[in-house]
């Protein structure tokens, strides 16, 4: 997989009319230009009120104003639209992880990928791309426009513009370094935040609360200074085309007053000096976003280089055999297809579990023809998201069952007083609130509907007061391949005998 492309699809083409907004702007003010030197140069002169020219000079700032609106409208189009492929990409990316590598990622680090990056890409894919062609395209017709004008007054007012342009690039080096740095500094007071939010009552009851907030507002404030170091930077980069324009604007009118120049053309070449230097202020902007862009790039680039995309390759949901192996057993374990088994006491029956999740083990495990099997887990930590009963018993069923069905599967002795049957009864994020005796039912609810290839029972469903009976359902309601931790008994007499 890789990063999305700003110009794939609509986007290209939205860019592409971004551009040819770009031109319809250089040629109003090409307009605007030579109107002026008319205006002015009948006022200089007394001729006849130039109507037409004023009728320019009126309707090209009205013009300008529905073009730079369209313009702006296109651009925050193109920046969402490019912000949702990537948060796609980054999401499958997330999920495609190897266990290793994602326990070495913390929350919060992961969560700036969906918020400091999206604002990133956002912001360059939308005035920072879009602004950059539009600035290539007004900044070359702009100077001719100027050399068009008197080739006098353009070279006194461009050469400025030109110095301005080297310091200009001179001094938005340093952006990339620092916004490296404020993007490392926001990293940590999200990682550390996160790390502590859902810790923050117990902290503040063992006395740490103080610590914690001044640790807090000692890293808020460095990555304050970084925002302010990066304020200050481009407020001088800001500086320079204000600056160009000032010291241009002295160089035409010296120019003019030396060479003995019309007023009609000096006051035209430095309207459009004017106008020169507003692609210019634009580019200030454009750099500041490439610079975060660079830097979230370069995270997102690294996230999708260690995904294993064959973790999130479509699995097979029909009931398969298993194979286990281990170094150290004689033989293997085999389960056949649609059957429902206890692993022994006596065999690293956790590294089972583990290998048919797909988590780092000893053993291995082999499936029929090769397949890649859909696997539910049944254990007290399933995968519910904030919402309905009805939502959270039924996720990752390709098609939910009835409201009747589902209440059919939740009612009887082993489910009474651990479930509600109101399916419209929220629930908070990751069941939050719930016991683990409602918690293992909603896992076995899931994995029912869901009808995997292969079922995985963790250990902790053995106890559960109602083990047997909720064993009984689940061979009853699947024809899944079911394999099941060593009943608790038996696990507690083997360690016992050992």
């Amino acid at each position: 997989m890789r990063l999305p492309r700003i110009f794939d699809g609509k986007r290209g083409r939205d860019i592409a009319f971004v551009a040819a907004l770009g031109v319809a702007q250089a040629a109003l003010m090409m307009v605007a230009a030579f109107a002026t030197r008319v205006v002015f140069s009948a006022l200089a002169q007394g001729d006849p009120f130039p109507a037409s020219a004023v009728a320019a000079l009126v309707a090209v700032p009205l013009c300008l104003a529905f073009v730079q609106a369209m313009a702006r409208v296109l651009a925050e189009t193109i920046g969402q639209s490019f912000a949702v492929d990537l948060r796609d990409t980054v999401f499958r990316a997330i999920a495609a992880l190897p266990e290793a590598e994602r326990s070495k990622r913390s929350l919060g680090g992961l969560s700036l990928r969906f918020v400091g990056d999206m604002a990133a890409a956002r912001g360059w894919a939308g005035l920072g791309v879009t602004r950059l062609i539009s600035g290539v395209i007004v900044l070359p017709i702009a100077a001719f426009t100027l050399w068009l004008l008197n080739p006098a007054l353009a070279l006194a007012g461009i050469a400025p513009i030109g110095m301005a342009m080297v310091l200009f690039v001179v001094i938005g080096r340093r952006l990339h370094r620092v916004h490296k740095n404020l993007r490392r500094r926001r990293a940590h007071v999200a990682i550390w935040a996160m790390e502590r939010i859902d810790k923050a009552h117990e902290l503040a009851a063992m006395g740490r609360l103080n610590r914690e907030t001044g640790q807090l507002r000692k890293r808020g404030q460095r990555a304050a200074a970084d925002a302010v170091t990066r304020i200050r930077t481009t407020s001088m980069l800001r500086m320079i085309p204000n600056a160009s324009l000032g010291v241009g604007s002295a160089a035409v009118m010296m120019a003019a007053l030396f060479l003995g120049l019309p007023t009609g053309e000096t006051a035209a070449a430095l309207a459009v000096l004017a106008i020169l230097t507003i692609p210019l202020r634009q580019l200030v902007g454009v750099w500041d976003k490439h610079a975060a862009w660079k830097v979230a790039r370069s995270k997102v680039e690294i996230l999708i280089a260690r995904a294993d995309y064959r973790k999130i390759q479509p699995r097979t949901r029909i009931p398969l055999g298993v194979q286990l192996t281990h170094p150290e057993w004689e033989a293997p374990i085999e389960i056949a297809a649609g059957r429902a088994q206890t692993l022994p006491a006596r065999v690293d029956w956790r590294g089972c579990l583990d290998a048919l999740c797909g988590k780092t083990s000893e053993v291995r495990a082999g499936f029929e023809d090769g397949a890649n099997p859909e696997v539910a887990v049944i254990s007290p930590d399933p995968v519910i998201l904030k919402g309905s009963l009805r939502r959270a018993l039924t996720i990752g069923a390709d098609k939910r069952p009835s409201d009747d069905a589902l209440r059919d599967l939740i009612r009887g002795p082993a489910f009474d007083g651990f479930i509600q049957t109101d399916l419209d009864q929220r629930l908070a994020e990751a069941g939050k609130g719930l016991a683990d005796t409602a918690l293992l039912r909603i896992a076995l609810i899931q994995a029912i509907t869901r009808t995997p290839s292969i079922i995985v029972v963790e250990a902790a469903f053995w106890m559960d007061p109602a083990a047997d009976a909720l064993w009984e359902i689940l061979r009853a309601r699947s024809t899944s391949t079911v394999i099941a931790a060593p009943r608790h008994d038996t696990v507690l007499n083997y360690d016992n005998a050992a």
